[in-house]
């Protein structure tokens, strides 16, 4: 008498190990994703605040040699700026002789919603819109 042939667990397993397994990776997945679109946003909102920065160290300087701030344009001339913005756009709101006030603007390709920040020439930066989920 034969012995009855039986078929090995593990031919039939591994299909169905390679489906578990990219399942779980489906869940991983869409329990990060928002994380990183919310890492995303806030690393794009450095950006704006490197700028402002930038632009009120120029403003400055150019306000001590000069004794009145100057337009965003007259600092790129003199190369204090290098106006490079990737999702930002800057713009000078208000400027007078001891006074300024400097906005950016996030582009419509960078974010969904609008995002701004802003500058004066007391160095306070404020973050007015946020386009970043929280």
């Amino acid at each position: 008498m034969g012995y009855a042939m039986q078929k090995p667990f593990w031919k039939g397993s591994r299909l169905l190990e390679i489906f578990i397994l990219l399942c779980i990776l489906g869940v991983l997945t869409l329990l990060t994703v928002p994380y990183f679109k919310q890492f995303q946003c806030r690393s794009r909102q450095s950006e704006a605040r490197m700028e402002l920065t930038n632009l009120y160290q120029a403003e400055k300087l150019y306000h001590a040699t000069h004794q009145r701030y100057a337009d965003l344009e007259t600092l790129g001339k003199l190369g204090l700026i290098m106006m490079k913005g990737k999702y930002y756009s800057f713009e000078i709101i208000q400027i007078k002789e001891n006074s300024f006030h400097i906005n950016a603007l996030a582009q419509k390709k960078s974010f969904t919603k609008l995002d701004s920040w802003s500058i004066d020439q007391t160095g306070q930066l404020k973050h007015l819109q946020n386009a970043c989920p929280n």
